[in-house]
Protein backbone atom coordinates (compact mmCIF):
# COMPACT_ATOMS: atom_id res chain seq x y z
CA UNK A 1 0.00 0.00 0.00
CA UNK A 2 1.37 3.29 -1.05
CA UNK A 3 1.25 5.96 1.60
CA UNK A 4 1.21 9.64 0.80
CA UNK A 5 2.54 12.04 3.42
CA UNK A 6 1.54 15.70 3.39
CA UNK A 7 3.80 18.14 5.14
CA UNK A 8 1.97 21.29 6.23
CA UNK A 9 4.13 24.30 6.83
CA UNK A 10 2.45 27.11 8.78
CA UNK A 11 3.74 30.55 8.04
CA UNK A 12 2.99 33.71 9.94
CA UNK A 13 3.35 36.92 7.99
CA UNK A 14 4.20 39.82 10.23
CA UNK A 15 2.77 43.18 9.28
CA UNK A 16 5.38 45.40 7.81
CA UNK A 17 5.47 48.83 9.35
CA UNK A 18 7.39 51.84 8.19
CA UNK A 19 9.60 53.37 10.88
CA UNK A 20 10.49 57.05 10.64
CA UNK A 21 14.13 57.87 10.19
CA UNK A 22 15.27 59.75 13.30
CA UNK A 23 17.99 62.40 13.17
CA UNK A 24 20.90 61.24 15.32
CA UNK A 25 24.47 62.22 16.03
CA UNK A 26 26.16 62.38 12.65
CA UNK A 27 27.95 64.72 10.30
CA UNK A 28 25.13 67.36 10.28
CA UNK A 29 24.70 66.80 6.54
CA UNK A 30 21.39 65.55 5.14
CA UNK A 31 22.01 63.60 1.96
CA UNK A 32 19.74 61.33 -0.05
CA UNK A 33 20.01 58.52 0.93
CA UNK A 34 21.63 59.07 4.33
CA UNK A 35 22.81 56.42 6.75
CA UNK A 36 25.20 58.67 8.68
CA UNK A 37 22.81 61.13 10.34
CA UNK A 38 19.63 59.04 10.58
CA UNK A 39 18.69 55.84 12.33
CA UNK A 40 17.30 53.84 10.67
CA UNK A 41 18.82 55.10 7.44
CA UNK A 42 16.94 57.73 5.47
CA UNK A 43 15.93 57.10 1.86
CA UNK A 44 13.67 58.92 -0.59
CA UNK A 45 10.10 58.96 0.74
CA UNK A 46 11.02 58.14 4.35
CA UNK A 47 9.39 60.18 7.08
CA UNK A 48 11.95 61.96 9.25
CA UNK A 49 11.80 62.97 12.91
CA UNK A 50 14.02 65.64 14.46
CA UNK A 51 14.49 65.74 18.22
CA UNK A 52 16.87 67.57 20.54
CA UNK A 53 19.60 65.06 19.73
CA UNK A 54 22.23 66.86 17.66
CA UNK A 55 20.09 69.95 17.13
CA UNK A 56 21.62 72.86 15.27
CA UNK A 57 22.59 73.75 11.69
CA UNK A 58 21.72 71.12 9.09
CA UNK A 59 23.30 71.29 5.61
CA UNK A 60 20.80 69.81 3.13
CA UNK A 61 22.39 68.38 -0.01
CA UNK A 62 22.34 70.96 -2.80
CA UNK A 63 20.08 68.80 -4.99
CA UNK A 64 17.48 68.75 -2.22
CA UNK A 65 15.65 65.93 -0.42
CA UNK A 66 12.18 64.41 -0.83
CA UNK A 67 11.03 62.92 2.48
CA UNK A 68 7.58 61.47 3.11
CA UNK A 69 7.13 63.89 6.01
CA UNK A 70 9.24 66.18 8.18
CA UNK A 71 8.42 66.30 11.91
CA UNK A 72 10.28 68.74 14.18
CA UNK A 73 9.42 67.21 17.55
CA UNK A 74 11.89 69.08 19.78
CA UNK A 75 14.95 71.27 19.57
CA UNK A 76 15.90 74.12 17.24
CA UNK A 77 17.24 73.65 13.71
CA UNK A 78 18.51 75.73 10.80
CA UNK A 79 18.12 74.10 7.38
CA UNK A 80 20.31 75.54 4.62
CA UNK A 81 21.61 74.45 1.23
CA UNK A 82 19.08 72.46 -0.81
CA UNK A 83 15.34 72.49 -0.24
CA UNK A 84 12.70 70.06 0.99
CA UNK A 85 10.57 68.62 -1.78
CA UNK A 86 8.21 65.69 -2.15
CA UNK A 87 4.52 65.30 -1.43
CA UNK A 88 4.78 65.01 2.34
CA UNK A 89 3.90 67.60 5.00
CA UNK A 90 6.09 69.61 7.36
CA UNK A 91 5.01 69.76 11.01
CA UNK A 92 6.62 71.99 13.61
CA UNK A 93 5.61 70.92 17.12
CA UNK A 94 8.82 71.72 18.98
CA UNK A 95 9.00 74.59 21.44
CA UNK A 96 12.13 75.71 19.61
CA UNK A 97 12.69 77.27 16.17
CA UNK A 98 13.00 75.83 12.68
CA UNK A 99 14.64 78.24 10.24
CA UNK A 100 14.43 77.66 6.46
CA UNK A 101 16.62 79.71 4.14
CA UNK A 102 16.28 77.73 0.88
CA UNK A 103 13.55 77.17 -1.71
CA UNK A 104 11.24 74.38 -0.55
CA UNK A 105 8.65 72.75 -2.79
CA UNK A 106 6.97 70.11 -0.59
CA UNK A 107 3.23 69.97 -1.24
CA UNK A 108 1.86 68.14 1.79
CA UNK A 109 0.98 71.18 3.85
CA UNK A 110 2.51 73.07 6.77
CA UNK A 111 1.45 72.82 10.41
CA UNK A 112 2.94 74.92 13.21
CA UNK A 113 1.57 73.58 16.48
CA UNK A 114 4.38 74.91 18.66
CA UNK A 115 7.50 77.03 18.52
CA UNK A 116 8.49 79.13 15.51
CA UNK A 117 8.80 78.33 11.84
CA UNK A 118 10.98 81.10 10.36
CA UNK A 119 11.49 81.69 6.66
CA UNK A 120 14.67 83.75 6.72
CA UNK A 121 14.92 84.70 3.07
CA UNK A 122 13.60 81.24 2.28
CA UNK A 123 10.72 80.10 0.11
CA UNK A 124 7.89 77.64 0.62
CA UNK A 125 5.99 77.12 -2.62
CA UNK A 126 2.94 74.99 -3.47
CA UNK A 127 2.19 74.05 0.13
CA UNK A 128 -1.34 72.66 -0.03
CA UNK A 129 -2.60 73.76 3.40
CA UNK A 130 -1.28 75.71 6.35
CA UNK A 131 -2.27 75.89 10.00
CA UNK A 132 -0.66 77.88 12.84
CA UNK A 133 -2.86 76.64 15.63
CA UNK A 134 -1.16 74.66 18.34
CA UNK A 135 -1.07 77.22 21.12
CA UNK A 136 1.95 79.51 21.10
CA UNK A 137 3.04 78.64 17.56
CA UNK A 138 4.18 81.25 15.06
CA UNK A 139 5.08 81.55 11.39
CA UNK A 140 7.58 84.35 10.69
CA UNK A 141 8.59 85.64 7.25
CA UNK A 142 11.61 87.95 7.07
CA UNK A 143 14.48 89.14 4.88
CA UNK A 144 12.70 88.64 1.56
CA UNK A 145 10.99 85.36 2.42
CA UNK A 146 8.09 84.10 0.31
CA UNK A 147 5.35 81.67 1.25
CA UNK A 148 2.83 80.40 -1.33
CA UNK A 149 -0.12 78.30 -0.23
CA UNK A 150 -2.85 76.84 -2.40
CA UNK A 151 -4.88 74.96 0.18
CA UNK A 152 -7.85 75.82 2.37
CA UNK A 153 -8.34 78.48 5.04
CA UNK A 154 -5.22 79.54 6.94
CA UNK A 155 -5.97 79.35 10.66
CA UNK A 156 -3.84 81.43 13.02
CA UNK A 157 -5.44 80.00 16.12
CA UNK A 158 -8.14 77.35 15.76
CA UNK A 159 -9.41 76.27 19.16
CA UNK A 160 -6.06 77.45 20.58
CA UNK A 161 -4.61 80.73 21.82
CA UNK A 162 -1.41 82.73 21.48
CA UNK A 163 -0.56 81.93 17.83
CA UNK A 164 0.82 84.41 15.31
CA UNK A 165 1.64 85.10 11.66
CA UNK A 166 4.31 87.79 11.26
CA UNK A 167 5.38 89.15 7.87
CA UNK A 168 8.36 91.52 7.99
CA UNK A 169 10.60 92.84 5.24
CA UNK A 170 14.04 93.05 6.79
CA UNK A 171 16.61 93.09 3.99
CA UNK A 172 13.96 92.56 1.27
CA UNK A 173 10.22 92.46 0.66
CA UNK A 174 8.65 89.39 2.31
CA UNK A 175 5.43 88.09 0.79
CA UNK A 176 2.74 85.72 2.05
CA UNK A 177 0.55 84.60 -0.86
CA UNK A 178 -2.73 83.11 0.36
CA UNK A 179 -3.60 81.30 -2.85
CA UNK A 180 -7.00 83.00 -2.96
CA UNK A 181 -8.02 81.49 0.41
CA UNK A 182 -9.14 83.07 3.70
CA UNK A 183 -7.11 83.91 6.80
CA UNK A 184 -8.70 83.58 10.25
CA UNK A 185 -6.88 84.88 13.33
CA UNK A 186 -8.95 83.32 16.12
CA UNK A 187 -11.55 80.67 15.26
CA UNK A 188 -12.57 78.86 18.44
CA UNK A 189 -14.99 76.11 17.32
CA UNK A 190 -16.81 75.54 20.62
CA UNK A 191 -13.81 76.57 22.74
CA UNK A 192 -12.03 79.85 23.56
CA UNK A 193 -9.44 81.57 21.35
CA UNK A 194 -7.48 84.46 22.87
CA UNK A 195 -4.51 86.57 21.78
CA UNK A 196 -3.98 85.20 18.30
CA UNK A 197 -2.40 87.80 16.05
CA UNK A 198 -1.56 88.73 12.49
CA UNK A 199 1.23 91.30 12.11
CA UNK A 200 2.47 92.95 8.90
CA UNK A 201 5.25 95.51 9.24
CA UNK A 202 7.69 97.42 7.01
CA UNK A 203 8.51 95.48 3.86
CA UNK A 204 5.88 92.85 4.60
CA UNK A 205 3.08 91.99 2.16
CA UNK A 206 0.07 89.69 2.45
CA UNK A 207 -1.59 89.20 -0.92
CA UNK A 208 -4.03 86.99 -2.85
CA UNK A 209 -6.26 86.47 0.19
CA UNK A 210 -10.06 86.42 -0.10
CA UNK A 211 -11.37 87.35 3.40
CA UNK A 212 -9.30 88.37 6.41
CA UNK A 213 -11.13 87.71 9.69
CA UNK A 214 -9.85 88.78 13.09
CA UNK A 215 -11.94 86.64 15.49
CA UNK A 216 -14.78 84.54 14.13
CA UNK A 217 -17.17 82.82 16.53
CA UNK A 218 -19.27 80.37 14.54
CA UNK A 219 -20.30 77.04 15.97
CA UNK A 220 -23.39 75.23 17.15
CA UNK A 221 -22.22 75.54 20.74
CA UNK A 222 -20.95 78.50 22.71
CA UNK A 223 -17.51 79.73 21.64
CA UNK A 224 -15.48 82.73 22.75
CA UNK A 225 -13.04 84.92 20.81
CA UNK A 226 -11.27 87.57 22.94
CA UNK A 227 -8.28 89.90 22.36
CA UNK A 228 -7.32 88.63 18.92
CA UNK A 229 -5.64 91.25 16.78
CA UNK A 230 -4.55 92.35 13.34
CA UNK A 231 -1.75 94.91 12.96
CA UNK A 232 -0.62 96.51 9.69
CA UNK A 233 1.96 99.19 10.42
CA UNK A 234 5.09 101.00 9.21
CA UNK A 235 4.37 100.57 5.51
CA UNK A 236 3.10 96.98 5.64
CA UNK A 237 0.54 96.07 2.94
CA UNK A 238 -2.43 93.70 2.85
CA UNK A 239 -4.39 92.95 -0.34
CA UNK A 240 -7.77 91.21 -0.09
CA UNK A 241 -10.24 90.28 -2.81
CA UNK A 242 -12.93 89.86 -0.16
CA UNK A 243 -13.85 91.36 3.23
CA UNK A 244 -11.97 92.70 6.24
CA UNK A 245 -13.78 91.40 9.36
CA UNK A 246 -13.12 92.20 13.01
CA UNK A 247 -15.34 90.44 15.55
CA UNK A 248 -17.50 88.37 13.24
CA UNK A 249 -20.03 85.56 13.30
CA UNK A 250 -20.81 83.44 10.24
CA UNK A 251 -23.52 81.13 11.58
CA UNK A 252 -23.71 77.52 10.50
CA UNK A 253 -26.94 77.12 12.45
CA UNK A 254 -28.22 78.39 15.78
CA UNK A 255 -24.85 79.65 16.91
CA UNK A 256 -24.15 81.27 20.29
CA UNK A 257 -20.62 82.51 19.69
CA UNK A 258 -19.07 85.61 21.30
CA UNK A 259 -16.45 87.80 19.60
CA UNK A 260 -15.50 90.48 22.12
CA UNK A 261 -12.65 93.02 22.41
CA UNK A 262 -10.83 92.08 19.23
CA UNK A 263 -8.84 94.76 17.40
CA UNK A 264 -7.49 95.87 14.02
CA UNK A 265 -4.77 98.55 13.79
CA UNK A 266 -3.73 100.18 10.51
CA UNK A 267 -1.07 102.78 11.31
CA UNK A 268 2.12 104.60 10.37
CA UNK A 269 1.73 104.15 6.63
CA UNK A 270 0.21 100.67 6.79
CA UNK A 271 -2.29 100.00 3.97
CA UNK A 272 -5.15 97.49 3.64
CA UNK A 273 -6.99 97.18 0.31
CA UNK A 274 -10.16 95.07 0.46
CA UNK A 275 -12.24 94.32 -2.61
CA UNK A 276 -15.13 93.49 -0.27
CA UNK A 277 -16.65 95.27 2.72
CA UNK A 278 -15.29 96.14 6.15
CA UNK A 279 -17.18 94.66 9.12
CA UNK A 280 -16.58 95.48 12.80
CA UNK A 281 -18.78 93.60 15.28
CA UNK A 282 -21.08 91.91 12.78
CA UNK A 283 -23.21 88.83 12.26
CA UNK A 284 -22.92 87.82 8.61
CA UNK A 285 -25.39 89.34 6.21
CA UNK A 286 -28.67 87.41 5.92
CA UNK A 287 -27.79 85.07 8.79
CA UNK A 288 -30.85 84.81 10.97
CA UNK A 289 -30.15 82.42 13.86
CA UNK A 290 -27.19 83.68 15.81
CA UNK A 291 -27.10 84.59 19.48
CA UNK A 292 -24.15 85.63 21.58
CA UNK A 293 -22.38 88.96 21.41
CA UNK A 294 -20.25 90.62 18.72
CA UNK A 295 -19.31 93.56 20.93
CA UNK A 296 -16.53 95.99 21.92
CA UNK A 297 -14.49 95.19 18.83
CA UNK A 298 -12.50 98.03 17.31
CA UNK A 299 -10.61 99.16 14.24
CA UNK A 300 -8.19 102.09 14.40
CA UNK A 301 -6.74 103.83 11.35
CA UNK A 302 -4.15 106.39 12.36
CA UNK A 303 -1.04 108.39 11.48
CA UNK A 304 -0.91 107.72 7.75
CA UNK A 305 -2.80 104.42 7.87
CA UNK A 306 -5.14 103.74 4.95
CA UNK A 307 -8.07 101.38 4.39
CA UNK A 308 -9.76 100.97 1.02
CA UNK A 309 -12.90 98.84 0.92
CA UNK A 310 -15.71 98.05 -1.49
CA UNK A 311 -18.38 95.39 -1.13
CA UNK A 312 -22.12 95.83 -0.86
CA UNK A 313 -22.30 97.59 2.55
CA UNK A 314 -19.80 98.06 5.37
CA UNK A 315 -21.08 97.84 8.96
CA UNK A 316 -19.99 98.95 12.41
CA UNK A 317 -22.22 96.88 14.70
CA UNK A 318 -24.80 94.67 13.02
CA UNK A 319 -26.88 91.75 14.19
CA UNK A 320 -30.02 90.11 12.87
CA UNK A 321 -31.50 87.13 14.69
CA UNK A 322 -34.82 85.43 14.10
CA UNK A 323 -34.32 82.97 16.96
CA UNK A 324 -32.35 84.94 19.57
CA UNK A 325 -33.69 88.48 20.03
CA UNK A 326 -31.05 89.13 22.72
CA UNK A 327 -28.14 88.78 20.30
CA UNK A 328 -25.90 91.84 20.71
CA UNK A 329 -23.63 94.02 18.61
CA UNK A 330 -22.79 96.74 21.14
CA UNK A 331 -19.94 99.18 21.59
CA UNK A 332 -18.05 98.44 18.38
CA UNK A 333 -15.90 101.33 17.17
CA UNK A 334 -14.00 102.54 14.14
CA UNK A 335 -11.61 105.41 14.89
CA UNK A 336 -9.90 107.36 12.12
CA UNK A 337 -7.33 109.79 13.46
CA UNK A 338 -4.33 111.37 11.82
CA UNK A 339 -1.97 113.31 14.01
CA UNK A 340 -1.68 116.89 15.13
CA UNK A 341 1.23 117.39 12.72
CA UNK A 342 -1.10 116.84 9.79
CA UNK A 343 -0.37 113.22 8.88
CA UNK A 344 -3.66 111.98 7.50
CA UNK A 345 -5.50 108.74 8.14
CA UNK A 346 -8.03 107.51 5.58
CA UNK A 347 -10.94 105.13 5.11
CA UNK A 348 -12.15 105.15 1.51
CA UNK A 349 -15.44 103.21 1.43
CA UNK A 350 -15.29 102.78 -2.35
CA UNK A 351 -18.52 104.58 -3.20
CA UNK A 352 -20.57 102.05 -1.19
CA UNK A 353 -22.92 102.40 1.84
CA UNK A 354 -21.74 102.46 5.45
CA UNK A 355 -24.06 101.72 8.40
CA UNK A 356 -23.31 102.45 12.06
CA UNK A 357 -25.56 100.16 14.07
CA UNK A 358 -28.04 97.95 12.25
CA UNK A 359 -30.54 95.43 13.57
CA UNK A 360 -34.05 94.13 13.08
CA UNK A 361 -35.12 92.05 16.07
CA UNK A 362 -31.87 92.06 18.07
CA UNK A 363 -29.68 94.68 19.81
CA UNK A 364 -27.14 97.01 18.16
CA UNK A 365 -26.39 100.07 20.30
CA UNK A 366 -23.40 102.20 21.26
CA UNK A 367 -21.56 101.63 18.00
CA UNK A 368 -19.41 104.57 16.90
CA UNK A 369 -17.72 106.00 13.82
CA UNK A 370 -15.18 108.47 15.28
CA UNK A 371 -13.21 110.70 12.90
CA UNK A 372 -10.65 112.90 14.62
CA UNK A 373 -7.78 115.28 13.79
CA UNK A 374 -6.51 114.79 10.22
CA UNK A 375 -8.73 111.72 9.84
CA UNK A 376 -10.95 111.29 6.78
CA UNK A 377 -13.81 108.93 5.98
CA UNK A 378 -14.69 109.44 2.34
CA UNK A 379 -16.32 108.10 -0.82
CA UNK A 380 -19.40 106.95 1.12
CA UNK A 381 -22.52 106.62 -1.03
CA UNK A 382 -24.90 106.63 1.96
CA UNK A 383 -24.08 106.88 5.65
CA UNK A 384 -26.75 105.61 8.05
CA UNK A 385 -26.44 106.10 11.81
CA UNK A 386 -29.17 104.18 13.61
CA UNK A 387 -30.85 105.16 16.87
CA UNK A 388 -28.59 104.81 19.94
CA UNK A 389 -25.45 104.85 17.76
CA UNK A 390 -23.04 107.70 17.09
CA UNK A 391 -21.12 109.68 14.49
CA UNK A 392 -18.36 111.56 16.36
CA UNK A 393 -16.42 114.32 14.61
CA UNK A 394 -13.34 115.38 16.51
CA UNK A 395 -11.66 118.71 15.74
CA UNK A 396 -10.15 118.39 12.28
CA UNK A 397 -12.02 115.20 11.42
CA UNK A 398 -13.88 115.06 8.09
CA UNK A 399 -16.56 112.80 6.63
CA UNK A 400 -17.64 112.92 2.99
CA UNK A 401 -20.83 111.20 1.83
CA UNK A 402 -23.42 111.46 -0.92
CA UNK A 403 -26.33 111.08 1.51
CA UNK A 404 -26.65 110.82 5.30
CA UNK A 405 -29.47 109.67 7.57
CA UNK A 406 -28.65 110.15 11.24
CA UNK A 407 -31.24 108.84 13.67
CA UNK A 408 -28.72 108.62 16.50
CA UNK A 409 -26.20 111.09 17.87
CA UNK A 410 -23.79 113.49 16.16
CA UNK A 411 -20.96 114.68 18.38
CA UNK A 412 -18.91 117.66 17.18
CA UNK A 413 -15.76 118.84 18.98
CA UNK A 414 -14.50 122.44 18.74
CA UNK A 415 -10.81 123.08 19.43
CA UNK A 416 -8.86 126.06 18.10
CA UNK A 417 -5.54 124.30 18.68
CA UNK A 418 -6.35 122.09 15.67
CA UNK A 419 -6.77 123.10 12.01
CA UNK A 420 -9.58 123.00 11.06
CA UNK A 421 -10.91 123.79 14.50
CA UNK A 422 -14.06 121.66 14.26
CA UNK A 423 -15.14 118.37 12.72
CA UNK A 424 -17.18 118.65 9.56
CA UNK A 425 -19.67 116.46 7.73
CA UNK A 426 -19.83 117.17 3.98
CA UNK A 427 -22.88 115.78 2.17
CA UNK A 428 -23.27 116.32 -1.57
CA UNK A 429 -26.90 115.13 -1.51
CA UNK A 430 -29.48 115.00 1.26
CA UNK A 431 -28.66 115.32 4.97
CA UNK A 432 -31.43 114.02 7.22
CA UNK A 433 -31.07 114.87 10.92
CA UNK A 434 -34.77 114.71 11.79
CA UNK A 435 -34.27 112.21 14.62
CA UNK A 436 -30.68 113.07 15.53
CA UNK A 437 -29.28 114.61 18.70
CA UNK A 438 -26.41 117.11 18.34
CA UNK A 439 -23.86 117.19 21.15
CA UNK A 440 -21.23 119.95 21.21
CA UNK A 441 -17.90 119.42 22.97
CA UNK A 442 -15.73 122.52 23.46
CA UNK A 443 -12.08 122.79 24.29
CA UNK A 444 -10.50 126.08 23.18
CA UNK A 445 -12.89 128.21 21.15
CA UNK A 446 -13.11 131.73 19.74
CA UNK A 447 -16.09 133.88 18.88
CA UNK A 448 -16.02 132.88 15.20
CA UNK A 449 -18.43 130.80 13.10
CA UNK A 450 -17.91 127.02 13.13
CA UNK A 451 -19.35 125.16 10.12
CA UNK A 452 -20.10 121.62 11.25
CA UNK A 453 -21.92 120.36 8.13
CA UNK A 454 -22.65 121.23 4.53
CA UNK A 455 -25.21 119.62 2.25
CA UNK A 456 -27.11 119.69 -1.02
CA UNK A 457 -30.49 119.47 0.69
CA UNK A 458 -31.43 119.08 4.34
CA UNK A 459 -34.29 117.42 6.26
CA UNK A 460 -35.39 118.31 9.74
CA UNK A 461 -33.84 120.27 12.50
CA UNK A 462 -31.95 118.25 15.10
CA UNK A 463 -34.22 116.55 17.59
CA UNK A 464 -32.16 118.12 20.39
CA UNK A 465 -28.97 120.16 20.79
CA UNK A 466 -26.84 119.78 23.92
CA UNK A 467 -23.94 121.83 25.33
CA UNK A 468 -24.18 124.69 22.87
CA UNK A 469 -21.47 127.20 23.86
CA UNK A 470 -22.74 130.26 25.71
CA UNK A 471 -24.23 132.90 23.39
CA UNK A 472 -23.80 130.74 20.25
CA UNK A 473 -26.69 130.04 17.91
CA UNK A 474 -27.28 127.05 15.66
CA UNK A 475 -27.86 128.20 12.07
CA UNK A 476 -28.98 125.98 9.16
CA UNK A 477 -28.07 128.49 6.47
CA UNK A 478 -25.05 130.47 7.57
CA UNK A 479 -23.46 129.98 4.18
CA UNK A 480 -25.29 128.39 1.27
CA UNK A 481 -26.61 125.04 2.56
CA UNK A 482 -24.63 124.57 5.74
CA UNK A 483 -25.10 124.04 9.46
CA UNK A 484 -22.99 126.34 11.61
CA UNK A 485 -22.53 127.51 15.15
CA UNK A 486 -22.67 131.33 15.12
CA UNK A 487 -21.45 133.63 17.89
CA UNK A 488 -23.47 136.79 18.59
CA UNK A 489 -22.65 139.84 16.46
CA UNK A 490 -19.75 141.99 17.66
CA UNK A 491 -20.81 144.48 20.32
CA UNK A 492 -23.81 142.44 21.43
CA UNK A 493 -24.52 142.86 25.11
CA UNK A 494 -25.51 139.59 26.75
CA UNK A 495 -27.70 139.95 29.80
CA UNK A 496 -27.80 137.02 32.13
CA UNK A 497 -31.15 136.55 33.83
Amino acid sequence: MKRVFYIVIAMTLAAVTSQAATWTVGDMNWTEPDSDSFSPAYSIGSSVDFTTTNAGAVAVTNSGVSPGAVNILSGSYIFSGGGIGGSGPLTMSSSGTLTLSSTNTYTGGTTVSGGQLVLDGGVVSNSSTISVAGGGGSLVLTNGARFFTGGGILYVGRSTSGNSLIVAGGSGTSTFNGGGQEIHAGDPRSTTDNNNQLVVVAGGVITNVSNLTIAESSEYQTSHCYYNSGTVINGGNVYLSGDLRVGYCDPAGQDMGNSISNTMLIANGGVVRAGGSAFVGVVRLNAGNSGGSQSFNSMTITNGGQLYSGGVTSYIGRTVSATYPNAKANGNTVTIAGSLNGTNALWDVGGKPLAVGFTTTSIATGNVLAVNASGVATNISSLTVSAANTLALGAGGQVFATAVINAGTMIVTLDNSVTPACGKLTVSGNLDVTNATLNIVTNRISYVPYVIASYGTQQGPFLATNSLPSAFLLSTNYHMNSIALLPPPAGTVITLR
